[in-house]
């Protein structure tokens, strides 16, 4: 203590105080933060296919579309890696237990697809233009469904026929185009999220 009688902040005793208030006040808000956009991400995991499976044409439109795409890849330029991650992560298996969708057979390879294609969007994500991100999101598709295919097969044990995971590509056609579009329109709202 000091002639006055406060406390002087010059001290390592009370520097050290201090400091551990401090971090712990600034980790307990960035997880507090990062779990609330997590959840905002996985909640719009969900939601997003279901709206889209209320659509003519149900499920054959998810599966044209690739709605439970479109969340991880916004939250990768609006929310961030973790929730970007956590939304892929569980969304497949949440949207099963509420919806039966996606049959369970599939749980597996696209959960695997949706980390691959997270994952694949974070690292080309960053800093892109507009029209980069919008070439960068299908890209990050077909390489998640080609990568995950292939591994699958070669777990499997089966033979591994490299063009194998890339049939019916025609139609998911607009679910392509979706992707670029919300690519793009990622890019311009992650930079004006982010003040960039």
């Amino acid at each position: 203590m000091g002639a006055t009688g406060a406390r002087e902040f010059g001290t390592a005793e009370g520097l050290g105080e201090m400091g551990v208030v401090a971090v712990t006040v600034v980790a307990s808000s960035r997880l507090v933060r990062t779990l609330s956009l997590s959840v905002v991400a996985v909640g719009a995991s969900v939601a997003v296919p279901f709206l889209v499976h209320l659509l003519p044409g149900g499920q054959g439109v998810g599966a044209s579309l690739l709605p439970i795409f479109w969340a991880p890849l916004l939250a990768v330029a609006l929310l961030g890696p973790v929730p970007a991650l956590v939304a892929a992560t569980a969304a497949p298996a949440l949207n099963h237990a509420l919806t039966g969708m996606p049959p369970t057979f599939l749980l597996p390879g696209l959960t695997a697809e949706l980390v691959v294609f997270t994952g694949l969007s974070l690292l080309a994500g960053r800093g892109r233009s507009a029209a980069g991100a919008a070439l960068a999101a299908p890209a990050a598709y077909l390489i998640a469904r080609w990568s995950v295919g292939v591994a699958g097969a070669a777990l499997a044990g089966t033979a591994v026929d490299p063009l194998a995971p890339l049939a019916g590509l025609a139609g998911a056609a607009p679910g392509l185009v979706a992707l670029a579009a919300l690519g793009g329109l990622a890019a311009v709202g992650g930079r004006a999220a982010h003040g960039r």
